[in-house]
C-alpha cells in the first residue's frame, strides 16, 4: 500500500478533504493522531519506543491496548508504527483490506515537513489544499485553538504554510503532488474528488455515495475534542459558506491579510 499525505494551513479544509477521500473503498484514512509527524519526522522530537508506548492519542485507532503495547515494543519506532497502522487497517476494515491501495493521513503541520515526508515514503503522494487567506484567517479567529492569535500572526503562518509546502512539494514530490483549491472543492466536490481519484488511478465515487458516508466517516476520523471547532464538517457541503471572511472583516483588515498572503494568489493563478 502506498501513502497519501494531506497538508494545508490550519483551517483551510484539510479535515474535510480527509473525510471526503475516506469515502473511497480504495483508501483507508487514519484517524487524526499525528503519529507519523510526532514520532518520525521532526528531528527535534525524534520519538523513542517509550514515548510511542505511552502515546494516549493512539487510543483513537482500532487497536486494543494490549496489541498497542505489544506492537510498540518492536525493534524500531518506524517498524512499530507500520505494525500499528497495519493492525488498525485489519481491525477497522477486515473484509476490505485486500482492496485498499492507499493509506491516507492528514496533518496540517505536514506543510513544514515535505522533504522528510518524501524521504520517509518515496512513492507516496502529497495533496495540498489551499483556501482564500481572508476566509482562512477569519476561520482561525473563530476556532478555540487559534482565537487568541493576532491577525498578523495568523496571516503570516498561513502564507508561510502555503508557499513553503507548494515550493517544497514541486521539488520533492513533483508528479506525485496534487494541489486542491478549497473553493473548487466546495463548489463542485464530485468533479474535484474524481480528478483526485483519477490522478491516483482509483475508481471514481458518486457524490450521493460520498454524502451518505461522509458524516459517519468524519465522526471516526475527528476526535471529540477537535469536533468542538470542526462540527461543521458533519453538515452537508454548502457553497453559501464561502466568503464569510470577506463579508465579516473590515476592508483595511482584508487588505492587510491579502498583502501578507500574496503568495496564495500567485500559486492559485499558476495552478490553473
Amino acid at each position: 500500500m502506498r501513502s497519501i499525505f494531506i497538508s494545508g494551513a490550519g483551517r483551510s479544509g484539510t479535515s474535510l478533504l480527509h473525510s471526503l477521500l475516506a469515502t473511497s473503498n480504495s483508501i483507508c484514512a487514519l484517524p487524526e493522531t499525528s503519529i507519523v509527524r510526532r514520532h518520525l519526522l521532526s528531528p527535534f522530537s525524534r520519538s523513542s519506543i517509550h514515548a510511542l508506548h505511552n502515546d494516549s492519542r493512539l487510543s483513537r485507532l482500532a487497536v486494543s491496548t494490549e496489541t498497542l503495547a505489544l506492537l510498540s515494543r518492536e525493534l524500531t519506532v518506524e517498524k512499530s508504527i507500520l505494525a500499528i497502522i497495519d493492525a488498525h487497517i485489519s481491525m477497522s476494515i477486515p473484509h476490505q483490506k485486500d482492496g485498499i491501495e492507499f493509506i491516507c493521513d492528514k496533518d496540517p503541520l505536514y506543510t513544514f515537513h515535505v522533504p522528510a515526508l518524501s524521504r520517509l515514503a518515496p512513492d507516496s503522494f502529497l495533496i495540498h489544499i489551499i483556501r482564500d487567506p481572508i476566509d482562512t484567517v477569519y476561520s482561525r479567529m473563530k476556532a478555540d485553538w487559534s482565537s487568541h492569535q493576532s491577525i498578523f500572526y495568523s496571516s503570516l503562518i498561513t502564507s508561510a504554510a502555503q508557499l513553503y509546502c507548494h515550493l517544497m512539494s514541486l521539488i520533492f514530490f513533483r508528479n506525485r503532488y496534487f494541489l486542491v483549491e478549497y473553493e473548487r472543492l466546495i463548489r463542485d466536490p464530485e468533479q474535484t474528488l474524481n480528478k483526485i481519484f483519477g490522478y491516483l488511478g482509483i475508481p471514481s465515487v458518486s457524490f450521493d455515495k460520498i454524502e451518505q458516508q461522509r458524516r459517519a466517516v468524519s465522526e471516526q476520523l475527528v476526535s471529540s475534542e477537535e469536533m468542538q471547532w470542526k462540527s461543521k464538517i458533519l453538515d452537508p457541503i454548502d457553497s453559501s459558506n464561502l466568503g464569510k471572511g470577506h463579508r465579516a472583516l473590515p476592508s483595511h483588515v482584508k487588505t492587510v491579510i491579502s498583502c501578507i498572503c500574496l503568495p496564495y494568489y500567485i500559486i492559485r493563478r499558476h495552478s490553473r
